[in-house]
């Protein structure tokens, strides 16, 4: 069994530039690897001397006055080697923000929960198992009619339902209401940072290294990896684009991700 814990980010293109897609991004976690990937993140928060209390997150600003910027950078990179040593998996959903900007923000992140719910349903019929789904809160605060809809017809189309038969149950978190909640901030962070134009280049490298370690994947051989339609999607699908500027955009956040693997 595998819990899928989600989040989004890049919500809010108008106050940075550099913010070209919205993400939406889940994590799964072996069920078996819950105790071991919670005692880990407890240890680490007790080392660095967080209080109960003191969110943990990717963004510097979360972070308590006594920790450095240095000891929260190797904070955040002991828990995603944490998330690669327990067997954890990422998803992600991609879609340029001048092709989603129509639709609205909320309508926006309800398309990247289900199509990353979609692929979690997937991934558990390639492995054979089930799985439970706990979403970070919906913005226009409807998430249960959300769950309700997705336990009783899946994902729902013009012209039909596909179900989502693998995933016993859909909930709802927050902030600091587990561990794991932390883990996938964290992971998703760093996704967000790497792609949004990042200021230090070694950083991004070492970012980019863990997460496409994280990030569900056929491999083809020892060097190559197919992530595309697993975990990560790009829409609209660049191929079916028709619009050149934006057909580019997708062409060159591909080039860069891979020149940061390169490093």
């Amino acid at each position: 069994m595998y819990l899928l814990f989600t989040d989004e980010t890049n919500t809010s293109p108008q106050y940075d530039a550099r913010i070209k897609f919205f993400a939406y991004g889940g994590l799964i976690i072996p069920f078996d690897s819950l105790s071991e990937l919670d005692n880990g993140i407890q240890k680490i928060r007790m080392e660095a001397g967080y209080e109960p209390a003191n969110s943990l997150k990717f963004d510097t600003h979360s972070k308590p006055e006594h920790v450095s910027p240095e000891q929260f950078a190797k904070i955040k990179n002991d828990i995603i080697s944490l998330c690669i040593e327990t067997k954890c998996k990422f998803l992600v959903y991609v879609v340029l923000h001048k092709i989603a900007e129509n639709q609205g923000i909320n309508q926006t992140i309800k398309w990247g929960a289900d199509h990353i719910v979609g692929k979690f349903n997937y991934f558990l019929k390639r492995n054979n198992s089930t799985g439970f789904v706990i979403m970070d809160r919906l913005p226009d605060t409807n998430e249960y009619s959300f769950f309700t809809e997705k336990f009783t017809k899946g994902l729902v189309f013009s012209n039909k339902n596909i179900p989502l038969e693998n995933i016993r149950m859909f909930s709802s978190s927050c902030d600091n209401a587990s561990n794991f909640n932390s883990a996938m901030d964290i992971v998703l962070g760093s996704f967000r940072y790497c792609i949004n134009a990042p200021q230090n280049w070694g950083s991004a490298q070492k970012m980019m290294h863990n997460v496409v370690s994280l990030i569900w994947a056929e491999r083809q051989d020892d060097h190559i990896i197919d992530p595309f339609e697993k975990g990560l999607t790009f829409r609209p699908n660049p191929e079916k684009i028709e619009v050149e500027e934006y057909k580019e955009e997708y062409t060159n956040l591909l080039k860069f991700i891979n020149s940061l693997l390169k490093g």
